[in-house]
């Protein structure tokens, strides 16, 4: 109430300033009407009123403090103060200002992405109540996945915790019609969009029981995309396939779903197996789930009606329900350890090139207060309170902070989409769209209020420095050891902080390098992977007969896709494990992977799926290290009641390849590998791997051409190179390789330009000093070498303190599950020298300006 009724006045300052003017004229006039009538004159009735009222202004300024006007006047004098001083030197504010522009805004893009996806609720109604529903069993193994009758048996169960629950799967597919191309598709529960409250703009959505029925509807993205907005678009098809699927309607654009990436069209869970076809005797398909809770209720009632449910479904003894987790997500992504970890680091990163901006601007203004050393004093000599200084000056900092917030609220509009397009690049190259990224008041917020406490931090010491008790002993002092033992302070910080970040984009850099020299034992550029919707034996020999294809293979997974399935099996009776792959007879030919030891498969031997097997040396190493050969050894794979027994039994190693990497480039060779027997259209055979001849690209056009050119239903297929593949994987370290050398640039320059400032300003208030030493004999060299081996020092410190704590930093993010090296000699070896050459040129120029000085000039002046 108190603050409520403070606002009201102060939008009624005038009506009160009045108010007050007239009580206090009508008292002095009921005073002078009183003395009088006393019998005295008008004048000597005046002059006593006067004297006894004293000063009106006064009595003003005691009632404009009890009103709480005080405080705000003070405050406008303050900026009007500030506004002045950044007229007078509008080049040091400006340096400031863009010091601190160049901080915040890249704090601020990583704010809007971090909003975008992890603050802003999702834009449905009762965002705040929505969660995604997991699960455990009895060895704590998550569980993400659930089919379509579960989901309805535990929304039944649990309906009067549980508003409504809804189920998704989002994945690509080749599209036929109406343009052929890899389109991301989400099928979803026939009440999806009631559920979350999505409208069309054009036509309608699928109903409650247009489950099965071949519909699609369009996202507005998808629209935009596929039909180029054709407003004629409800009742037409586009084929998948051999299923044409009507387009029944076109969602509004506010409308994305709940997922970061948004879909080309969405269409019913019945549809799924259309889609993704599968081997007779298959499991049915299982998709996620999300809900919303009703309102009032806790997540313990919820996961606990859950549970009655869930542990009671019909699924296999390993994936029995043993507890229910109901995560909230009311955003893009969901808040939880991981995710907070992960931004926890990178946030930190960031704040680091802020706190390099904040020391620089604290030493810019540590160097200015000095020169303000007698103006200070004299102020607080003549009465001024140390607070009412402090305060000043910290609004002057403020000031800075607040014109650099905005400052960084341009850059950062400006440099968004492009961050947003480089650190997706990867995902819209292969046809995804990523919801767009936008800044809103939650972005303008938080930059005005890293403005603000930036400018408090960086002013503070300063303001506490300059206010020193000591000052008001003497209005002349110069030259004191504290301000520049504290810059020297700062100086190493920013050292120390700008080492860990060029350190860290150094690792990453060097990781990338190492990547790229990974020997994956095959041609990255002339092997590609052709997915196609329909895979059949005579595919693959019609499409081997094209002059452009060298050779062609099926398989069940093409190199570079995710590790190789793991396969139980058991060797002199003891069980073991071993990653396997099922391949054709060409698929060593395709890869151009040659033969150590042994023959390969026949055609015959994989159309039957002979038990002979194909390993590489690394798994001869592991299985029968004492044996020069594997030849002839006998392995036998195992399945557990209830897992596909088609590829169990005893198997005879027939051959021996060398070790390929089929999985993460960053992991390298295959542990292990054990290739089975398989052709084309066989269980778990879905895959082609062709490897072309000259033009890769060429070779590409051929093989669409001859798909859609088949005697019998066409075919759709699209080729992808593995090299493209490969940059997938290379992506991630990249970016994250180009945000740490942002980062680390940004922190070098900021950190050479407050270096070059400071260095600077100190020579120019040393110039006296600096005179003296030339008077009494001293060279210009000498000069500069003291004034480069003072700031050397600090530099030199800062290296030593950040070394350490790189090495520590490093322990603590080794993970041995990307396998990152995260100690490199050449990183720790020559970003170091890199830094210290730099910060000496940085000290440079002041150094040769101090050594130039006129002794004569610089004695005179005061």
């Amino acid at each position: 109430m108190i603050s409520t009724n403070w606002f009201m006045r102060l939008f009624r300052r005038r009506s009160i300033e009045a108010e007050m003017q007239e009580e206090l004229e009508f008292h002095r006039e009921a005073r002078i009407a009183h003395l009088v009538a006393q019998g005295i004159t008008q004048a000597e009735a005046e002059r006593r009123a006067r004297l006894e009222f004293g000063a009106a202004g006064h009595y003003q300024e005691e009632c404009r403090a009890a009103l709480g006007y005080r405080l705000l006047d003070e405050l406008r004098s303050d900026v009007r103060y500030a506004i002045r001083g950044l007229r007078k030197s509008p080049g040091f504010f400006a340096a400031s200002i863009t010091i601190l522009a160049l901080a915040i805004g890249a704090n601020s893009v990583l704010f809007t992405l971090f909003n975008s996806f992890v603050v802003k609720p999702l834009p449905v109604a009762g965002a705040a109540r929505h969660f995604d529903l997991n699960a455990r069993n009895a060895e704590a193994r998550r569980i993400s996945s659930w089919t379509v009758p579960e989901m309805r048996l535990l929304a039944s169960g649990a309906s009067n915790q549980i508003e409504a629950l809804y189920s998704y799967s989002t994945f690509q597919v080749l599209m036929l019609k109406p343009v052929q191309r890899q389109v991301l598709v989400s099928t979803v529960s026939a009440d999806y969009f009631q559920v979350l409250g999505g409208r069309a703009r054009l036509g309608r959505t699928f109903g409650i029981n247009e489950d099965r029925l071949p519909l699609v509807v369009l996202s507005d993205s998808g629209w935009r995309k596929l039909f180029a907005a054709d407003p004629n678009v409800i009742g037409q098809t586009l084929r998948i396939r051999a299923t044409a699927y009507t387009i029944a309607g076109v969602m509004a654009p506010e409308f994305t779903g709940t997922e970061p990436v948004v879909p080309e069209f969405w269409t019913p869970t019945g549809s799924f197996l259309l889609l993704r076809p599968r081997e007779p005797g298959s499991p049915e398909p299982r998709f996620l789930i999300s809900g919303f809770l009703r309102p009032g209720i806790s997540l313990a009632q919820v996961q606990s009606a859950l549970l009655s449910v869930a542990s009671h479904l019909d699924r296999r003894d390993e994936e029995r329900i043993a507890a229910v987790e109901i995560e909230p997500r009311p955003s893009l992504f969901a808040r939880n350890e991981e995710v907070s970890a992960a931004c926890g680091l990178v946030f930190a990163a960031f704040l680091i090139v802020l706190l390099i901006a904040c020391a620089n601007l604290t030493n810019l203004h540590l160097a200015r207060a000095a020169a303000r050393t007698q103006e200070i004093a004299m102020r607080l000599s003549l009465g001024a309170s140390r607070w009412r200084i402090i305060r000043q000056l910290l609004t002057e900092s403020a000031c800075i902070g607040i014109l650099g917030a905005l400052a960084a609220i341009a850059l950062a509009a400006i440099g968004i989409r492009q961050v947003q397009d480089y650190l997706f690049s990867s995902m819209m190259g292969i046809g995804i769209t990523l919801l767009p990224v936008t800044m809103d008041w939650r972005v303008f917020v938080y930059t005005a209020v890293l403005g603000i406490v930036a400018g408090i931090t960086f002013g503070l010491l300063p303001a506490l420095e300059s206010t020193a008790p000591s000052l008001t002993a003497s209005t002349k002092r110069e030259g004191r050891m504290r301000p520049r033992r504290l810059r020297g302070l700062l100086i190493g910080g920013q050292i120390a902080a700008s080492l860990v970040l060029l350190i860290l984009a150094g690792v990453l850099i060097r990781n990338i390098r190492q990547l790229d020299s990974v020997a994956t034992g095959y041609d990255l550029d002339h092997v590609l992977d052709l997915k196609v919707d329909q895979l059949s034996p005579g595919l693959v020999d019609r499409l081997s007969q094209l002059e452009s294809v060298a050779a062609i293979s099926a398989v069940s997974r093409v190199p570079l896709y995710g590790r190789l399935d793991l396969h139980a099996a058991r060797l002199d009776g003891k069980a073991t494990s071993v990653a396997f792959n099922q391949v054709d007879h060409r698929y060593f030919e395709t890869l151009a992977v040659p033969l150590l030891e042994g023959r390969g498969f026949t055609r015959n031997e994989a159309e039957t799926r002979a038990r002979v097997t194909v390993i590489s040396t690394a798994t001869a190493r592991k299985l029968w290290p004492d044996s020069p050969t594997a030849i002839g050894k006998s392995l036998e794979l195992t399945a557990e009641p209830g897992e596909d027994s088609t590829t169990a039994g005893h198997y005879e190693v027939v051959g021996v390849v060398p070790n390929v990497v089929s999985g993460w480039m960053f992991e390298g060779a295959d542990p292990t590998a054990v290739y089975l027997p398989a052709s084309a259209g066989a269980r778990g055979v879905s895959s082609i791997m062709v490897r072309v001849n000259d033009n890769p690209v060429a070779a590409a056009a051929a093989l669409r051409t001859a798909c859609a050119e088949s005697v019998q239903t066409p075919v759709g297929c699209e080729p992808a190179s593995l090299r493209q593949v490969a940059s997938l994987q290379r992506f991630p370290f990249q970016a994250a390789a180009a945000v740490a050398g942002v980062l680390g640039l940004l922190a070098l320059l900021l950190t050479g330009v407050g270096l070059y400032g400071v260095v600077n300003y100190a020579v120019m208030q040393r110039r006296k000093e600096f005179g003296i030493h030339v008077a009494l004999g001293a060279s210009p060299r000498q000069v500069m070498t003291r004034t480069i081996s003072e700031a050397g020092r600090f530099i030199a410190g800062g290296l030593l303190a950040g070394l350490p704590l790189c090495l520590i930093l490093s322990k603590l993010a080794a993970s041995s599950v990307l396998a990152i090296k995260t100690f490199d000699p050449w990183a720790y070896t020559a970003v170091p020298c890199m830094l210290m050459l730099i910060s000496l040129l940085a000290c440079l120029g002041p150094a040769r300006r101090a050594a130039q000085l006129d002794p004569m000039k610089s004695l005179r002046e005061d």
